[in-house]
Parts: C-alpha cells; sequence; structure tokens
C-alpha cells in the first residue's frame, strides 16, 4: 500500500477548492505533449481534413482547469509519483474519501472530478450497493474508507496511437472490498488547453442541434466513405414534412429521388395512430399533428432543422393491418435505412411520449493538467464506458428491431438522455467531445456492447448476433425478420446462401453456440425455428470460437441442410428446417449438473466437463429442505470438434425426437485439460455407449471402408 496521505491533518471533508495559480502562456506545448503527438481520429478512417468544428480565438479558447477537492487535488499533484509506483507494483492503491456519501457531498460541492466518479454508475445501482455495504458492516466489516488503484486502459490495443497507450489511464474508486466501485477514463485532451467543453452550453438536446448540423455538414462536405455511392431505393411511402402540415407520399409518384430521414425509436405499450387501412386515404392527405406522439413530433422537427423533405417511420409508413404489407416492407429493411441520409434516434426514450430532447444538468468532462516525466500533460477525465453507457444502456438499446436500425444507415445522430451522439463511418462524436471521442475510449473491441460503424461484414455477424441476443421482442416470432436486415445486405455481398440466422459456408464452426447464464430463459417455445440455429431460443446466446484453440479435426460434416420460409420472404420466419450430417460416432451419457459441478457420465463414469443446456438453467437448485437437488438428463453427445494438442473437445447434445435417426440439439459441451480429456477417451473406448446402428438415420461405407453414420437434426 502506498505511505500517501491525501489529507491534510487527518481532514477528509473533501472540500472543494480553487486551483493553485498558473503562468499565463499560449503555447499549445503547454497542453501537453506537442500537438503531433496526440493527433488521432475516433472513425474507421482518417479524416485528415476533418480539422476542428470551433474557431475559438486564443484567449476565449483557454479556461482555468477544473475545480477539484483537497482529496483530487493530491491525484493531480502526485501523479507522475502514482503512476511510477503503480508500474513497479500493479497492487498499489492510495486512500480518497471515507464514503460514496462524502464523494456525493464533495461533487455537490463542485469538486469536477468527484462528479466524473459518481456520473459512472447507475442511481440505482449506487443505493443498492449501499444497501450491501451497510449490510456487510454488520457483519465486521466496518468503514473502510475508499481506495484508489490505478491501470492502464489501452496497454494491448493496437488501434490507439503508442504515444496514447502511456497516457490512457482508468481510476478506479472502491469502498468495503470492493461493495462499490467507481472508474473512470483519464485520456489526453485532443483540444486545445482549457477549452470549455460544449456541453457546458447545452442544458436540452434541442439545443445541441446546430453542433449536430455542424457534423452532418462536415460529414457529407468532407468523408468520401460516407458519401459513396448506394443503390437507388426508395420506401414505398415516405412523410413529406416540408410543408404546413406533414403528409404521406407514394415515392412512386415522386419526379426526383428525394433525400430522407428514418426514425428509430421504442414502441412502448402505449396505443397511438398508426397507418392503417382505414387511416392511409386521410394520411395521404393530412397527418393529423395533434394526435402524433412526442417522438414523431421531435422527429418532424430535426427532419425540418437539417432541410430534409422527407422522413421514414415504421407505424406511419407500413400498413399495420396489412399482413401482405407489412411482410413486403419489412423485408426492405436493408435498402429504408442503409439508403437513408440520417437515421434520427430516440435512444433515450421507452415510449413515444417521451420524444427526443432531454433536460440535463451541467456536468461535463473533467479537464486536468497534470505532470508526468517532467512534462505537463492536460488530460480528460470522463465516467468509464461513457460511450456506451450513453447509448448501448439506453432503453432503444433494447429493442430488437433497433440493431439492424442501428447499423445499416451511414450516418446516425443518438438523442439519449445524457447528450447526443453523432455516428458516420468516419467519425464518432457527442457534446462532450465535439471533435470526436478518443479512440481510448470510443471503442473496446473486448467489450459484448461495443460498437463502430461500419459497411457491415462477414467477420461481423457473430459480434452482431451475439449483441442482438441480448436485445428484446416484442413478438417473439419477429427473432429472424427483426435480424433479416443486415442478414440480406450481408448477403448482397457475399451471394452466400442464409440458413436460419447461420451462413452455409463454415456451418459446422457456427453450430457451436451457447446459450449464457446472464440472460436465460427456459421456457420452450412455439416452433420458430431449427433446434440447430441461435434463433431457437430467446435467451442471451455467445459462439465459441473454436478455432482460437488451434489446429484440430471436425468430428462432423455437413451434408445437407434445407430450410423452408413460411412467407415470401426468405430471410424471414421459417416454417421448418433439417440439418443432416456424418459424424464419427454418437455416445448416449447421462449428464448430471450437482452443487460441486457439471459431468458426463459414460458407461458409469463421471467425465467433469463445461456445459450449457438450452432450455435448462444450470444454476443450483434446492429442495424443500434447503440441501442441493443434483439433475440427470439423457442425452446424446455428438463430438463437434477435436484438437490436436489433445486438450480440448466440443460438442452438441441431443435429444432423439421418436423419429429413426432424428435429433434436436439440446445444449453444448466442452471438454478442457488432458485428465479430463483421456478420461473421456477411455470411457468412448467402451462400446457400450456408443448409438446403435438403428438409431442412426444411415450408415454407408465409402471406398476405403470407413463407414460414415447420417443423422437428421431439426
Amino acid at each position: 500500500m502506498v505511505e500517501m496521505d491525501p489529507g491534510e491533518d487527518g481532514d477528509d471533508s473533501c472540500s472543494a477548492g480553487p486551483p493553485p495559480k498558473r503562468k499565463k502562456c499560449n503555447a499549445p506545448e503547454v497542453a501537453g505533449a506537442k500537438e503531433s503527438e496526440f493527433e488521432e481520429t475516433s472513425g474507421g478512417e482518417s479524416d485528415g481534413d476533418d480539422g476542428s468544428l470551433f474557431d475559438f480565438d486564443a484567449g476565449q479558447s483557454r479556461l482555468p482547469p477544473s475545480v477539484l477537492c483537497v482529496k483530487c487535488q493530491f491525484i493531480r499533484d502526485n501523479w507522475s509519483s502514482i503512476l511510477s509506483r503503480t508500474l513497479e507494483d500493479d497492487h498499489i492503491d492510495f486512500p480518497h474519501c471515507d464514503s460514496s456519501f462524502v464523494l456525493e457531498a464533495s461533487a455537490k460541492r463542485g469538486c469536477s472530478l468527484c462528479a466524473q466518479f459518481l456520473a459512472s454508475v447507475d442511481r440505482e445501482r449506487l443505493e443498492d450497493s449501499r444497501q450491501r455495504r451497510q449490510e456487510k458492516q454488520g457483519h465486521e466489516i466496518g468503514d473502510l474508507g475508499g481506495r484508489i488503484k490505478v491501470q492502464n486502459a489501452v496497454f494491448d490495443r493496437k488501434d490507439v496511437n503508442p504515444i496514447h497507450r502511456k497516457h490512457c489511464w482508468i481510476l478506479h474508486l472502491s469502498f468495503g472490498h470492493g461493495v462499490q466501485n467507481f472508474f473512470v477514463d483519464i485520456v489526453p485532451a485532443l483540444g486545445p488547453a482549457f477549452r470549455a467543453p460544449s456541453k457546458e452550453c447545452f442544458l436540452t438536446s434541442r439545443d445541441a442541434l446546430p453542433l449536430a448540423g455542424q457534423w452532418m455538414r462536415r460529414c457529407c462536405d468532407t468523408h468520401r466513405l460516407c458519401n459513396a455511392p448506394i443503390d437507388d431505393f426508395l420506401p414505398t411511402r415516405l412523410i413529406s414534412v416540408n410543408g404546413t402540415h406533414p403528409y404521406l407520399s407514394l415515392t412512386s409518384q415522386l419526379k426526383i429521388k428525394p433525400k430522407y430521414a428514418t426514425l428509430s425509436h421504442c414502441w412502448g405499450h402505449i396505443k397511438y395512430l398508426t397507418l392503417t387501412k382505414a387511416t392511409i386515404e386521410n394520411f395521404e392527405q393530412r397527418i393529423p399533428q395533434e394526435v402524433l406522439l412526442k417522438t414523431f413530433h421531435d422527429a418532424i422537427r430535426i427532419t425540418q432543422e437539417f432541410g430534409i423533405d422527407y422522413l421514414w417511420i415504421d407505424s406511419l409508413c407500413i400498413v399495420q393491418d396489412d399482413a401482405d404489407d407489412w411482410d413486403r416492407e419489412a423485408s426492405s429493411m436493408a435498402g429504408v435505412y442503409g439508403s437513408s441520409t440520417l437515421n434520427i434516434t430516440a435512444s433515450g426514450a421507452s415510449d413515444g411520449r417521451i420524444g427526443c430532447f432531454f433536460q440535463r444538468g451541467r456536468s461535463v468532462k473533467c479537464q486536468v493538467e497534470m505532470t508526468v516525466c517532467g512534462e505537463k500533460v492536460l488530460y480528460d477525465v470522463v465516467p468509464r464506458l461513457m460511450y456506451e453507457r450513453s447509448l448501448a444502456r439506453m432503453p432503444l438499446s433494447k429493442r430488437g428491431w433497433a440493431l439492424q436500425e442501428r447499423v445499416l444507415p451511414r450516418r446516425t445522430l443518438h438523442f439519449t438522455s445524457t447528450e447526443v451522439f453523432w455516428e458516420c463511418l468516419q467519425k464518432t462524436a457527442c457534446e462532450t467531445f465535439p471533435d470526436g471521442l478518443p479512440a481510448a475510449i470510443s471503442y473496446r473491441p473486448y467489450g459484448r456492447n461495443s460498437f463502430r460503424k461500419s459497411f457491415i461484414s462477414k467477420s461481423m455477424w457473430m459480434s452482431l448476433v451475439e449483441m442482438y441476443s441480448e436485445c428484446h421482442l416484442t413478438k417473439s416470432s419477429d427473432k429472424l425478420v427483426a435480424i433479416s436486415g443486415l442478414a440480406r445486405s450481408l448477403q448482397l455481398q457475399t451471394k452466400e446462401q442464409y440458413v436460419a440466422g447461420l451462413w452455409r459456408e463454415e456451418l459446422e464452426l457456427q453450430l457451436c453456440w451457447e446459450v449464457s447464464f446472464a440472460r436465460f430463459n427456459a421456457t420452450t417455445l412455439p416452433y420458430r425455428t431449427p433446434s440447430w440455429s441461435w434463433a431457437s431460443v430467446d435467451s442471451q446466446i455467445k459462439f465459441r470460437n473454436i478455432e482460437k484453440y488451434g489446429p484440430g479435426c471436425w468430428n462432423i460434416k455437413i451434408i445437407q441442410v434445407h430450410v423452408k420460409p413460411s412467407g415470401p420472404d426468405p430471410l424471414g420466419e421459417i416454417k421448418s428446417g433439417i440439418l443432416r450430417l456424418s459424424c464419427e460416432l454418437l455416445i448416449h451419457v447421462t449428464v448430471k449438473i450437482t452443487a460441486d459441478g457439471f459431468y458426463m457420465v459414460i458407461n458409469a463414469t463421471d467425465v467433469e466437463a463445461k456445459m450449457a443446456l438450452d432450455y435448462e438453467d444450470m444454476h443450483t437448485t434446492f429442495d424443500q429442505s434447503n440441501q442441493p437437488i443434483t439433475r440427470l438428463y439423457n442425452f446424446y453427445a455428438l463430438p463437434v470438434r477435436g484438437y490436436n494438442s489433445g486438450s480440448r473437445v466440443i460438442g452438441l447434445f441431443l435429444e432423439r425426437t421418436g423419429k429413426d435417426g432424428e435429433f434436436q440439439r439440446v445444449g453444448i459441451f466442452r471438454l478442457t485439460g488432458d485428465q479430463g480429456i483421456r478420461k473421456f477417451e477411455e470411457c468412448v473406448k467402451n462400446t457400450k455407449c456408443h448409438a446403435k446402428k438403428e438409431e442412426y438415420y444411415r450408415i454407408r461405407k465409402d471406398k476405403f471402408g470407413q463407414e460414415h453414420r447420417i443423422i437428421a437434426i431439426i
């Protein structure tokens, strides 16, 4: 533990005080290293001509650094020493204020850094952690006070400038052995020294529209990727918003192809006016504004502010009580969103009554000048995961349809409850960072909700499906429909066969998905897709990257896959599907779930394994006397892939449907470690556990006399 005491005479008041006086200096180097060292873009391609959105006069752009309390002043004044000791011993920490209540009081008194710590957690989560800490204090934890650890944020990030890596840090403030945790990111300031954060001027989202207009103009004028030619597509209907009142327009009657915006929003559970067979004729004359939801009013205003004449809103442009029209329009989402000039998202609204515009406080990023190796560096300090918190945790990001609505457009303007974000193919920006988010905090490739706008590619598919599986759908039957726009966009590139949410090429690899304990739904659903598809479950799923474990051999080979759609869209709802494959063998196993672990019982021998069942909660269950229950299931184990290292096997659990040779998937297993693999191999040598010939769909021999056992999975 570092022998550093930020307090004075034991004082823990954490009171905010003015920063020490600085010598006046107009040279840009005072902000840190030379400007060229810290140049960095946050988009997928360098926008060399993008520049700053603001031309501040040198005198106007320099403001005093943020006000800090005594405890946070200690961090600033001793930063170089703290980093040196952290690099020597990453377990080193140092004290801060006594409790989250003191932290909150300090933020209210004006300490900008304490405010960033406080903003890094949800209020509800904070109250819950306070309650848990109080409970633990009653069991001999006591009040241990706050401790801060420093961690490097991007040491392994190849996409971050090497100069930046040594200056990007995380401050972790914890209370009570980690019962309460607060995190902030510290990154080199990319703007002029002490420039006022733009959000300081914006008290509502509406006030940020001029800034958003600058993002839009800069993108349209200078971004090559965002202005690449697109398909000559128009939605069937658009809402005209350039007159005294909005009305529905048939695009087939337009003389020229117009630019249009799209809206992405949460429907919620309220009833409101939509396009129906009964309203379509009136809508073509006038859409009554007096009954439109606030979100629609706000979207119309934003569209007008950007000088765009047309707007597409799903509930007002698709006939909601016409199944044929709905099917036809739902299958065209790749074109609707992919061809739009701008996508407007009401990210922070759980339904249409809330709208796009939010009142916000004056909470802005903290800027602190600190000394590193004798050199002054200006840092921006913001809540950890500010990008994810402001986007992925908003109500709209929980909606299944919204994922493709975010990925497909080239430009998206997000109206969150915290601030306005801009995303295009070459830049991500927000009110706090109007010239672009620093790459060190804008994208975390290891995060489950991480996203950087780019043209969709095959390599993105499994990650997108994982993100999609965390979302919710009002209608379970929309599972494949709500992601069909992404599938169609990708299929246009690859020309590959799309089968129930997976791709025919390398299908063996994609079969190895598993449900996550994080969001598990054990409900058996009406038939939606074949059991081998991730879309057959309503749980959060993840794909096993089984190729990362090194070279190996496949124990299965897919012979045939056939999917029959239930409607006109081959990428939409499915009526039936079957997959036929050849395998080396099927093994009779009893899956045993105990409080001590998971086992496959093969020939009366327990083989420990990692596993996940598609419709069974893997957590320990208890009987009425609070004793753990051992659960047993009789399945077939189908080894899918083994590895040359001999230390890993991955496979599927199957269950018979009642027809000879026909099975359905019920889970996945993994065997790891030399000892477990050897035990498994020894058990399998005893043919008593092998499936009988009649249990296969067919057994045939090739010209070399090798037997191929065929099964069907539905």
